[in-house]
């Protein structure tokens, strides 16, 4: 599947591919499940909206849907959604190719992501 659709599943191909997508437009990608206190839905079950903050402006906005409550409730509990979702879902080389691309903002790069 390609990530030109604005929704997509969520499975591990999905979230994976849209993170990636994100890091090699040295983005981030931000997770979000609510706007104005409400939860985000999509047919009456849950949805999150993936954002690209920063990088060169060539990737858009995702929302996933059919989104597993407990999923939802981990994003909003944990910060650095997008690592803890690669280290669940992701395979030790998407992990490391999605850490190695630098930030991007507004002609302005920052210093690679480095894990400590």
């Amino acid at each position: 599947m390609k990530l030109n659709d604005i929704s997509l599943i969520w499975n591990r191909e999905n979230v994976v591919k849209a993170i990636l997508e994100c890091r090699r437009d040295e983005g981030i990608p931000v997770f979000k499940t609510k706007y104005a206190g409400k939860r985000f839905e999509i047919d009456g079950k849950p949805a999150v909206l993936m954002v690209c903050w920063g990088g060169h402006d060539n990737v858009g906005a995702y929302f996933f849907k059919d989104v597993p409550p407990r999923e939802v409730e981990e994003l909003e509990e944990n910060v650095g959604d997008w690592r803890n979702l690669l280290e669940k879902y992701g395979t030790p080389e998407e992990i490391r190719e999605a850490e190695s691309y630098g930030v991007y903002i507004k002609g302005f790069r920052l210093p690679k992501i480095v894990k400590v």
